[in-house]
């Protein structure tokens, strides 16, 4: 498209061509979010409080529900006062997830907050 901007001399001049170019300038349309086919992942949270005597492991699990398989996890909360010792896909012949395990390493009994997540999808999880 063409435009032709005649300038006229003046304050007038400058005010039209000022409205003229921001006239032009025009924010791009926000695309509308389409639904696509395929994978759908849903995030699954677990998390639990207990105490971890001096030395002792303890975990949570995160499981998919069914029909679902695990693609991946982590742990989502990591106390201050215990260490993140494993961290894993769990697979138990037909439920599967994501489970964490923390060891109390220091001298006193630590109340714990565990979290742990999975990313879940549509389908099932077999091993060869």
């Amino acid at each position: 498209m063409k435009k032709t901007i005649v300038i006229v001399g003046g304050l007038l001049a400058g005010m039209v061509l000022a409205s003229t170019a921001l006239a032009d300038v025009r924010p791009a349309p926000t695309p509308t979010p389409t639904p696509t086919p395929g994978l759908k992942v849903v995030l699954r949270e677990y998390g639990r409080s207990f105490v971890l005597a001096p030395g002792e492991t303890g975990g949570v699990t995160s499981v998919c529900l069914p029909g679902e398989t695990v693609l991946s996890g982590s742990a989502t909360s990591i106390p201050p006062n215990a260490t993140l010792v494993y961290s894993s896909l769990a697979y138990d012949g037909t439920n599967s997830g994501w489970t964490i395990e923390y060891r109390n390493n220091g001298a006193e009994p630590a109340n714990v907050y565990a979290a742990t997540s999975a990313l879940c999808t549509a389908g099932t999880l077999t091993t060869p």
